[in-house]
């Protein structure tokens, strides 16, 4: 019912967006970001609740609050493109703040100093890195083909955490992957809808923290989360070296391929 509710709210997003193209309007591509996180709103609200602030559960309850400020830094950063260095400081704050409220119950009580460190550095490197690439596959993918990358992505992302034993950070990453196949959908027809560098800001903040929740207070192992991540960096190696149909083929089949051994692996680790 809760991913119903993201493809019922998507539709109303279609609706507004076929309204803009007929008036001539520019510039809706944050609108398919816009109805990314309303979607995983309400199906979260669905699932948990009404978000309290502060979080009674650190693992789950700052995700709304994280995707919203999310997608607002990567609407203000659309006005840093031309200032690269800028847009990595920028980046590294808002990931070192994230890393930092999201594990502050195991920093405070858990974890000494030095392993503090090495954790937050560590989650805050691979999450900068990780961005980087999902902004560069935008680049070399249509909006149509990087919206089925990302669907299929997170989708292997809720499984990953399912076998990790944690079946309510499945479902919210389920989510991510029903607001993202309902995007999929709209843009076949609206191109514009998610060309905006908003909606890779805004999915790759939400892939980060639910993968940082399931490796820091489920079951994931840090491999499986770094073996997921390596899937879409092995298939931007291969389409920056060109960009025909055959090598846009063998960069899904290879970013399939990892995601496949990701799986089997997870699976066999922890059953």
């Amino acid at each position: 019912s809760d991913h119903f509710l993201s493809h019922q709210l998507y539709s109303a997003g279609f609706l507004f967006v076929w309204f803009l193209e007929k008036r001539g309007k520019r510039g809706v591509g944050w609108i398919g970001s816009l109805g990314i996180l309303l979607g995983y709103t309400i199906g979260y609200i669905g699932i948990q609740g009404w978000p309290q602030f502060p979080p009674s559960d650190p693992s789950t309850g700052w995700f709304v609050y994280i995707g919203l400020t999310a997608l607002i830094f990567s609407l203000a950063e659309s006005g840093w493109k031309n200032r690269w260095w800028v847009v990595i400081i920028g980046r590294a704050i808002f990931t070192l703040s994230v890393c930092l409220i999201m594990l502050s119950p195991l920093v405070r009580n858990i974890w000494s100093m030095p392993e503090t460190i090495f954790r937050v550095v560590t989650f805050t490197v691979i999450s900068l890195v990780f961005w980087n690439i999902i902004d560069s596959i935008k680049k070399v993918l249509s909006p149509g083909l990087l919206g089925l990358f990302l669907t299929i992505f997170v989708a292997v992302e809720s499984i990953l955490i399912l076998l990790s034993h944690s079946i309510l950070l499945a479902q919210l990453v389920g989510l991510v992957a029903a607001a993202m196949g309902a995007l999929t959908a709209v843009n076949w027809v609206f191109p514009r809808v998610s060309s905006d560098s908003t909606m890779t800001g805004l999915v790759s903040v939400l892939i980060i923290v639910h993968a940082m929740s399931a490796v820091s207070y489920a079951d994931m192992p840090g491999w499986s989360a770094l073996l997921l991540a390596a899937a879409p960096a092995a298939a931007l190696l291969i389409w920056r070296r060109g960009h025909s149909t055959k090598e846009r083929v063998f960069g899904f089949l290879v970013s399939l391929a990892i995601e496949g051994i990701a799986i089997v692996l997870t699976f066999i680790t922890l059953s």
